[in-house]
């Protein structure tokens, strides 16, 4: 082979290379095949609203539940002694408040029959002040009938003063209604949510407790699978994303379903993403970005959701899923 060949050679080769890696890059803008997928669902991390030991799991792993069935139940007396305690606490205070009501008419009743008596002793204070000032009567009887007239005053005053007090009781009872309210519903509240149930269909996943352990507030117990909610998240390389938008159709592979593609659509894309995983939180997820050659690919989550699965298979969540984007 001359030089002349071995130049050809070099050029065909070379050709090819490029061609190859030209190919390779723009397949992503007419095909898109994506094998970081996987079937994910939203899955609830059940814990309870109180703390408590716990008295009875209704359930086993990996049971199907319906809305509505219970789950698990913390003993109940503590709760029910609680709300024992609020009402009882809460009908007394609603008792001392109705009796301020009769009190209240008492008063007034006093300070009508002090104002008629009062009345009476002025007209005589007046009328023996009169008499003195003619010199009908001796000092002695006008000093009386001027201590009289001072007694009833004050007797107007007093009465007057303890239907004050009464009223100035009202705010602290009323206050007093108004608490022992809050705490029977907070009683009867924390009661409720000493049975946990199911709020959605689904399976109960990891389930590790059993009657006589003490669930403290908020410690995850189990995860409970909402099967209403089953997905596949792809991470899509940025490279991709022109291709990839709602309503798009899609073709899905599960491994868990070999030898058969399943079609899809795109629900929603994702808008950001943590440049880092340092940097990530709940409100950026991180993605691992992937290395192509030398420069790192980052991807966006996308959700989709089967078409065409049925029913009655089950998806297993977590599981590799693979994403075949067509023009």
């Amino acid at each position: 082979m001359g030089w002349l060949g071995k130049i050809n050679k070099w050029i065909w080769v070379t050709s090819t290379v490029v061609v190859l890696i030209l190919l390779y890059y723009s397949s992503g803008y007419f095909i898109v095949y994506n094998n970081d997928a996987y079937v994910h669902a939203d899955i609830v991390r059940v814990s309870t609203g109180v703390p408590g030991i716990i008295d009875n799991v209704h359930v086993t792993d990996n049971q199907f539940v319906e809305a509505g069935d219970p789950i698990l139940t913390l003993e109940q007396e503590p709760f029910i002694y609680a709300v024992a305690h609020a009402a009882s606490a809460l009908d007394k205070a609603q008792a001392q408040y109705a009796l301020l009501d009769t009190q209240a008419d008492e008063a007034a009743a006093q300070i009508n029959i002090a104002e008629s008596r009062n009345a009476l002793a002025k007209l005589e204070f007046k009328r023996y002040k009169s008499l003195l000032e003619d010199g009908v009567i001796a000092q002695n009887d006008f000093d009386e009938r001027q201590e009289q007239y001072a007694i009833s005053q004050a007797t107007l005053v007093k009465a007057h003063k303890v239907l004050i007090n009464i009223e100035q009781q009202r705010p602290v009872y009323a206050a007093d209604i108004k608490l022992w309210q809050s705490q029977l519903a907070e009683a009867e509240y924390d009661l409720a949510l000493s049975r946990i149930v199911a709020r959605h269909d689904g399976f109960i996943n990891n389930l590790r407790v059993y009657p006589g352990d003490y669930a403290n507030t908020g410690d995850a117990l189990f995860g409970f699978v909402n099967t209403r909610t089953d997905y596949i998240i792809a991470n899509i390389k940025e490279s991709n994303l022109p291709l990839i938008y709602p309503g798009k159709h899609v073709w899905v592979y599960l491994s868990s379903q070999p030898w058969h593609l399943w079609q899809g659509e795109v629900a929603s894309v994702g808008r950001a993403v943590s440049r880092s995983a340092a940097h990530s939180n709940a409100a950026l997820p991180y993605v691992e970005p992937i290395t192509s050659w030398i420069r790192y690919d980052y991807r966006i989550p996308v959700r989709i959701y089967l078409s065409d699965y049925p029913d009655d298979r089950p998806l297993y969540i977590g599981l590799d899923a693979r994403i075949l984007v067509l023009p």
